[in-house]
């Protein structure tokens, strides 16, 4: 018996197929990668080692638009002449007992405005960066980490995610259940 090829049916069989494929992704979405940029405003505070060319910058973090904000630091070294392009290594706790406070700016201050001892910062960029200057003298600018990053073990992400996985079991069974009664019907009209 020669079975008989209805185009309407070969056309929806690949298509519910990639349709269905690309669905049933709500757990991947929900811990896929987030981009983490810095607060607006970022609350920069910078504090100097300068006996070893080192600054301590603390800014407040947050990801994507969420309203979660995370506090930042790390060790910015100014020997180091290349500037950070990728997420630095945060610190767990802050100490900045020996640490002298450096003078933070607004970004319209006026270059000769700038302290002529000690160091200094202006904000830059929309609040994304600073130009930090020293002894009266720029030393260079630098903008605040923005990376990407796995989605934070939170709360509201560890709350969501039975929820997720229960939406891409739905789904699953859902298009297994339509590719089911599709190939059923293909069948019953073969027969015919």
């Amino acid at each position: 018996m020669r079975m008989k090829s209805n185009p309407i049916w070969t056309l929806t069989v690949p298509l519910l197929v990639v349709a269905l494929l690309a669905q049933g992704c709500a757990t991947k979405a929900l811990w896929s990668e987030k981009h983490y940029h810095p607060a607006r405003p970022a609350n920069l505070e910078l504090s100097a080692r300068p006996e070893r060319q080192m600054v301590l910058v603390q800014y407040d973090e947050q990801y994507e638009n969420s309203r979660k904000i995370q506090r930042r630091a790390y060790w910015l070294d100014l020997n180091d002449r290349y500037p950070i392009t990728e997420r630095p290594i945060f610190l767990q706790s802050v100490d900045t007992s020996g640490l002298q406070p450096v003078l933070i700016l607004p970004e319209i201050t006026a270059t000769n405005a700038m302290p002529q001892t000690g160091y200094a910062a202006r904000i830059i960029s929309n609040h994304k960066g600073f130009e930090l200057w020293q002894d009266g003298a720029p030393i260079a600018e630098f903008m605040l980490p923005g990376y990407q990053a796995s989605a934070p073990a939170d709360f509201y992400h560890v709350a969501v995610t039975p929820f997720a996985l229960v939406a891409d079991g739905i789904i699953i069974v859902g298009g297994v259940a339509v590719i089911a009664g599709v190939v059923y019907l293909v069948a019953q009209d073969d027969e015919e």
